[in-house]
C-alpha cells in the first residue's frame, strides 16, 4: 500500500521501506516507555505503573482510526478500477491453464 502511494517511480523503494520500520520502532518505543514508567513508578510499577503506557497507546489507536477510513483505495488501484482492468471473479481459473507445466 505504501508503494502505491508513492508520487514517482524513483522513490517507490524508499517509501516502501518505511512500513518495515514500524515493528522495530514500536518495540523500541515500547521498551523506552516501559523503562521511563518503571523509573517513575518505582516499586509501584506492577500495581499501576504498567497501565500508564498501556492507556497512552489509545492515542495511536485514535490516529489509526482517523487515518484509515480516509484512505480506502490507493491512487494506482483507483485508476485500475476506473479503467475496469480488474481480474475476474475467479482469477486462479484464468491463470492455471496458461501457466507453464514443469516436466519431472
Amino acid at each position: 500500500m505504501a508503494m502505491e502511494w508513492a508520487k514517482t517511480n524513483a522513490h517507490r523503494g524508499f517509501i516502501t521501506s518505511w512500513p518495515q520500520w514500524g515493528g522495530p520502532a514500536g518495540l523500541f518505543f515500547a521498551n523506552i516507555a516501559g523503562m521511563v514508567f518503571s523509573t517513575i513508578s518505582g516499586d509501584q510499577f506492577l500495581s499501576w505503573g504498567w497501565r500508564v503506557p498501556f492507556w497512552l497507546s489509545i492515542v495511536m489507536v485514535a490516529v489509526g482510526l482517523y487515518i484509515r477510513p480516509r484512505h480506502l483505495e490507493t491512487p494506482v488501484f483507483q485508476r485500475i478500477l476506473d479503467m475496469q482492468q480488474t481480474a475476474s471473479a475467479a482469477p486462479v481459473i484464468e491463470v492455471i491453464p496458461g501457466s507453464p507445466r514443469r516436466s519431472s
